[in-house]
């Protein structure tokens, strides 16, 4: 009997504490904090500032590679036409003494040319005459050739700054060379073409060859310098006074050609060449 009731209690305490257990268990689940909602999912960005900035200094690499190119280009660029200039300098002057040659001969040839006195009877018996045994210096005639060519090689061997003090005593030397008209022409060109260019005496030695030496080769060439100073000072009147006289006095020049072409882009009456309308006129005649 004792036994059974033992029983019949341990039953009895044993479902009583599993009911407890249920009862606590849902307790702690119904208390249990409600979870929040998720976030939503977002897409992560990516930060394309890095790469853009390479990319534009590669960009600007390359550009300063490119200008690098065009200064060498154009430094090349100018090298060949100074050397293109020197040389139509000096084949320009190859022929200049050429020129200058060919009239200094033809000068000596013309005073050559004289005369021979004639010989009476009455030399033989003429009055003997006393001989001045005292010799004055004589210039040898070539002398001034070797020396204006002299200055003409500095000028090609040195430039022009080198060529200036040569030429200033060649024309010092020989006033009355045949070769002083050019002599005072290519001065003015040294004068301009010199570091720094020196435009004052360069006038003054183009003037010298238009006021003294008119009927030379180089008065022409000389007019037409005076002509683009005057131009380039704003003396725009003296400017075509002095074009409209070179295709006066030298209408079949170069120069002459320079001179219209000027004057018609000032709109300035181009004067009429006399030679060319005489020979004109002769023509019609002849067809008459």
């Amino acid at each position: 009997m004792y036994k059974f009731i033992l029983s019949v209690l341990c039953v009895a305490i044993y479902q009583s504490s599993y009911a407890a257990g249920l009862v606590i268990e849902e307790k702690s689940l119904s208390t249990a904090p409600t979870p929040a909602p998720a976030a939503p999912a977002t897409i992560p960005t990516v930060d394309n500032t890095p790469t853009m900035q390479w990319q534009l200094y590669q960009k600007v690499q390359q550009l300063q590679q490119e200008l690098r190119e065009l200064n060498g280009a154009l430094e090349v660029q100018a090298n060949v036409i100074e050397r293109m200039k020197q040389d139509a300098r000096n084949r320009y002057l190859d022929l200049d003494q050429r020129i200058s040659e060919l009239n200094n001969r033809t000068t000596k040839l013309e005073a050559n040319a004289v005369t021979p006195p004639t010989v009476t009877s009455d030399t033989a018996t003429a009055t003997p005459v006393t001989v001045d045994t005292k010799t004055t210096p004589v210039i040898n005639p070539d002398d001034d050739k070797r020396d204006y060519y002299a200055a003409y090689q500095t000028f090609k061997n040195g430039g022009p700054n080198k060529a200036i003090n040569p030429m200033r005593n060649f024309i010092k030397n020989y006033p009355q060379s045949t070769y002083i008209p050019s002599a005072y022409y290519w001065l003015g060109e040294f004068y301009l073409a010199a570091s720094p260019a020196d435009v004052n005496n360069a006038k003054k030695s183009f003037k010298i060859v238009i006021d003294n030496y008119i009927d030379s080769p180089k008065a022409s060439a000389a007019m037409l310098k005076l002509a683009s100073f005057a131009d380039v000072d704003g003396k725009t009147t003296e400017a075509i006074k002095l074009m409209q006289r070179i295709i006066k006095e030298f209408p079949q020049s170069e120069e002459a050609k320079a001179a219209k072409v000027y004057l018609t882009a000032q709109k300035v009456a181009v004067p009429e060449d006399k030679k060319a309308a005489s020979s004109t006129k002769t023509t019609d005649k002849a067809k008459k």
